[in-house]
């Protein structure tokens, strides 16, 4: 049996949510939280592989959630793309700086989105083996 992936989406926008669901679902076992608090609750709970992270969450934000996901060490492998409005350069280093792996501006692109995420698993499966 093939394993199918676990992704996280902590997005609060539900129509970002489902554009991702639509580009990714039948590819993986897709996970929602609309907000910080819950995405970092879920993430303990379902151990995902990938987490696609807005900023701009209400309780929580992207930079607090990606600094928090990064100390759980169970979750140290787990691949972080920030999908998010903001598109100065200090708010990507800052995205960057808090662990995300890579960072993608909306509006964007479906078919972008989905060749960033095939592409991130298959470096993660390259390069960090065990």
């Amino acid at each position: 049996m093939q394993h199918i992936p676990k992704i996280l989406i902590a997005e609060d926008d539900e129509m970002i949510r489902k554009i991702v669901e639509e580009v990714l679902a039948n590819d993986f076992e897709l996970h929602f939280a609309a907000d910080g608090s819950v995405a970092l609750e879920l993430a303990n709970e379902i151990q995902p592989e990938m987490v696609i992270l807005d900023i701009m969450m209400p309780k929580l934000d992207g930079f607090k959630v990606c600094k928090r996901l990064r100390e759980i060490p169970e979750l140290k492998r787990t691949i972080i793309i920030m999908l998010t409005a903001l598109t100065d350069q200090d708010s990507q280093r800052t995205g960057i700086s808090a662990g995300a792996d890579d960072y993608l501006t909306k509006p964007f692109n479906p078919i972008d989105l989905r060749t960033k995420v095939n592409l991130l698993f298959r470096l993660r499966d390259r390069f960090l083996c065990d």
